[in-house]
C-alpha cells in the first residue's frame, strides 16, 4: 500500500520516457510549483519524491521519501470549518479571473458571530452560501483562499471538505488529500451593499428546462433578452454579425416577490444597454432585462431542485435566484 507522498518542487532534470509520467487528472494527485501550494496525496504510486514538471509528475532520481520534511501545519491555526462540496463549488465558479483584483481571485470564508458565509464574486455576479455554527475560537475575519486551491480540491470526489484555518494559509482536507495555500488576505470587498432584502417581482421557473435553453441560446450570442409579461417568459439571443435571432419559451409562473432568503441566493447583474457616444441610453421596457447567456446558465447550475425562483426590480437592479419560492 502506497504512502502519503510528500511533492516537493526539486529542480532536477528528469527523462521524459519515465514510465511514472502521468497526467494529474489521471493519477489524481495535484500541486503546484509555484509557492503558493502544496498537496500531499495517498496514490497508487510507488514510494518516492515527485516533481511536477508542466502537467505531469516525475519521480526525483535517488531521492527518498523518508528524507523528505514533512509539510507543516499552517502556522498560527486558529480551527477548522467543515464546508460542503456544494457551498465551495458555486462560489469558486463566480470568482475573478482580473489579476488587477486579487482579492476577488479567492473564495472568501467570512467568519461572522461564529456563522460562516461561503463567497465568491467577479463583481458581475455573486455566490453566497452560509452554514452552520462554528466554534468560539475562530475570530471574525475575512480568510480568502485562493480560487486555484479549492478547484484542486474539487477535483477530488468528497461531499464536504474540513478546512484547518491558520493565520496566513489555510488547508482544505478531504478523505486522502490536503491543499496548502498562502491565503490572498483577510480583507474582502463589501458585497452585502448589493444584496436586496427584498425583490418585489418574481418568477419561479423550471430549472431543467431553463438550463436547457439558455445553454442553447448561449451558442447565438452574448446577451439574453428575457421577457416578462402576462404571456409567459421568453428569452431571446440576437447575433448581429449573422444578422439571425433565436426566441424560446421558458416554463414558468409568476411568484409572489417578498423577502430574500439571504441563507444560500445566486446574484447577477444585468448587463446595460449599448449607447452609442452622444445618444441617450434607450428606454427599456418594464419585466424586460439583458443578461449574459453563460452568467445565466452558471446561476441556474448551481442548484439543485425542479424549479428556481428569479427575483428582479427593474432592468438593472442585481437578479436574485433561490431555491425557495418568493
Amino acid at each position: 500500500m502506497a504512502r502519503d507522498i510528500n511533492l516537493l518542487a526539486i529542480h532536477k532534470s528528469l527523462s521524459s520516457k519515465s514510465p511514472y509520467r502521468r497526467l494529474l487528472a489521471q493519477s489524481g494527485v495535484l500541486t503546484s510549483t509555484d509557492g503558493t501550494s502544496t498537496v500531499r496525496s495517498a496514490t497508487d504510486m510507488p514510494d518516492g519524491v515527485y516533481q511536477l514538471v508542466g502537467p505531469y509528475l516525475e519521480p526525483v532520481t535517488g531521492a527518498r521519501f523518508e528524507d523528505q520534511p514533512t509539510p507543516p501545519l499552517p502556522d498560527g491555526a486558529l480551527g477548522y470549518v467543515v464546508v460542503d462540496r456544494r457551498a465551495l463549488a458555486r462560489a469558486a465558479a463566480v470568482v475573478s479571473t482580473d489579476e488587477s483584483r486579487p482579492s476577488l481571485m479567492g473564495v472568501c470564508l467570512r467568519i461572522r458571530d461564529q456563522h460562516l458565509a461561503v463567497v465568491g464574486t467577479d463583481g458581475l455576479r455573486l455566490a453566497l452560501t452560509r452554514r452552520n455554527t462554528l466554534p468560539a475560537s475562530i475570530p471574525d475575519r475575512d480568510f480568502l483562499v485562493p480560487a486555484r486551491a479549492v478547484r484542486l480540491a474539487l477535483r477530488y470526489p468528497a461531499d464536504s471538505y474540513e478546512i484547518l484555518l491558520g493565520a496566513v494559509t489555510a488547508t482544505i482536507k478531504a478523505a486522502r488529500l490536503a491543499v496548502t495555500a498562502v491565503l490572498l488576505g483577510d480583507k474582502y470587498p463589501v458585497y452585502e451593499q448589493l444584496i436586496p432584502d427584498s425583490r418585489p417581482n418574481s418568477i419561479i421557473l423550471d430549472r431543467a428546462a431553463a438550463l436547457t435553453a439558455c445553454r442553447m441560446l448561449a451558442h447565438y450570442g452574448e446577451i439574453l433578452k428575457s421577457d416578462w409579461s402576462p404571456d409567459g417568459l421568453t428569452w431571446t439571443v440576437r447575433n448581429i454579425e449573422r444578422e439571425v435571432a433565436k426566441s424560446t419559451a421558458i416554463p414558468a409562473r409568476p411568484g409572489h416577490g417578498g423577502p430574500v432568503d439571504l441563507d444560500d441566493y445566486h446574484l447577477l447583474m444585468p448587463l446595460r444597454p449599448a449607447v452609442e457616444r452622444g445618444d441617450d441610453a434607450p428606454a427599456i421596457p418594464e419585466g424586460t432585462v439583458q443578461l449574459n447567456p453563460a452568467y445565466l446558465a452558471d446561476a441556474l447550475a448551481a442548484f439543485d431542485g425542479p424549479e428556481l425562483s428569479m427575483g428582479y426590480d427593474g432592468p438593472l437592479a442585481p437578479l436574485v435566484f433561490q431555491t425557495r419560492p418568493f
